[in-house]
């Protein structure tokens, strides 16, 4: 039996929006994400996969970002002491499991949200909670033991709360405490996790190069992780075109901005995620529904 596998690597809310464009474009042809037999979501793609999973509409998620209201609110960069500190620990691990060992400790010593205001925002932006009926995995890094795990079904975790510790950037929203055990966001491991559909036969990656690069807590990149897919396997990579990836670059190269730039970048890369879109849809199409 064919089972099918929708990969989320995204790391923020620009490239969500991006996201977001590229999904609903590409559904105008007959692919519907609930027939992914699997959803994989890292970062804020683990909220993206809940949502879909969870029968959300694509293009209400369109209209929601067009209005201008983040599923989110914008998160806060690092304290200024604490980016100095991730970055001498990127410098000096060797070790990816170590790292994302100290990774954890810092972030646990740092002044964020409650994880019950990121909990009860991450609840709020989900159709429903209770987890979606096909399988769905959030993968997450121990912010204790730098170990990874995938949250799915059977973790003990409601869903608003996996999603909350996938998306719980180091630093920007605290880890989430389940069972005495600190989780943070998976993209430390993997910009994608793309591992974790491994078995499946039918394979749709969408990825940002900001998400998907090496790292020194990262276990490769994510076209490393497709070339260990048995030959059987069909995997296709998305990513961002030749102008969304500029406008992706811009927005890094100049920080978060005020609402109203924020908004206009969002809605700048949803739309460029749509027209992305027209080039991989015959692609996408023959993936998932040949």
């Amino acid at each position: 039996m064919t089972s099918r596998a929708l990969v989320l690597g995204v790391a923020g809310p620009v490239e969500r929006a991006w996201a977001v464009g590229l999904l609903a474009g590409i559904a105008v042809d007959g692919v519907r994400w609930q027939q992914a037999d699997l959803l994989v979501g890292t970062s804020t793609g683990g909220l993206l996969a809940a949502q879909l999973g969870s029968g959300a509409d694509p293009e209400r998620l369109c209209r929601d970002e067009l209005a201008g209201s983040p599923v989110l609110p914008p998160r806060p960069r690092p304290a200024g002491w604490l980016a100095l500190r991730l970055a001498f620990e990127r410098r000096r691990s060797a070790d990816p499991v170590r790292y994302r060992n100290r990774v954890g400790r810092l972030a646990r010593g740092a002044l964020t949200p409650a994880p019950s205001t990121c909990i009860d925002q991450v609840r709020a932006a989900l159709p429903r909670q209770d987890w979606p009926a096909q399988r769905l995995l959030i993968p997450v890094v121990d912010g204790d033991s730098g170990e990874f795990a995938a949250l799915g079904r059977d973790s003990g975790a409601t869903l608003p709360e996996a999603v909350a510790a996938g998306c719980a950037v180091p630093g920007v929203w605290p880890p989430i405490e389940l069972d005495g055990r600190h989780w943070m966001d998976g993209g430390i491991r993997s910009g994608a996790n793309v591992d974790l559909a491994m078995g499946c036969d039918r394979v749709l990656v969408v990825a940002c190069p900001s998400g998907s690069g090496p790292g020194p807590g990262r276990i490769a990149s994510v076209t490393e992780q497709i070339e260990r897919f048995p030959a059987t396997a069909q995997v296709l990579l998305v990513g961002p075109g030749a102008a969304s990836r500029r406008l992706l670059a811009r927005r890094h190269g100049q920080g978060a901005g005020r609402a109203a730039a924020r908004t206009a970048v969002r809605v700048a890369a949803l739309r460029s995620g749509r027209a992305d879109a027209q080039a991989v849809r015959s692609a996408v199409a023959e993936l998932w529904l040949g």
